[in-house]
């Protein structure tokens, strides 16, 4: 058998992600906007868009919003960092 270090990872943090986003997509709470909206909405105070692409999704996507906060998604420690009073936009792909 051929060991594959790499898949353990790698199906942890597609885990990890797909749990994150079939949560925060059941939880009423969480507010979804479509790209039009989020147009109107660049650069107006209180607005924060934040990338939480994986590392390498971001290093190959040709697509980025600018001005959008990068964070990686995996380490959550910058959550509690983030001002309440604020609205943020989270993207990824």
């Amino acid at each position: 058998m051929r060991k594959r270090p790499f898949l353990i990872p790698a199906l942890i943090v597609a885990a990890v992600l797909l749990g994150c986003t079939a949560a925060l997509s059941a939880d009423p709470s969480v507010k979804r906007i479509d790209i039009d909206d989020l147009h109107t909405r660049l650069g107006q105070s209180g607005l924060t868009v934040i990338d939480v692409r994986s590392p390498f999704a971001w290093f190959v996507g040709m697509d980025k919003i600018r001005g959008a906060v990068r964070l990686v998604p995996l380490k959550l420690d910058w959550i509690d960092r983030l001002p309440p009073d604020e609205t943020y936009v989270l993207y990824c792909s």
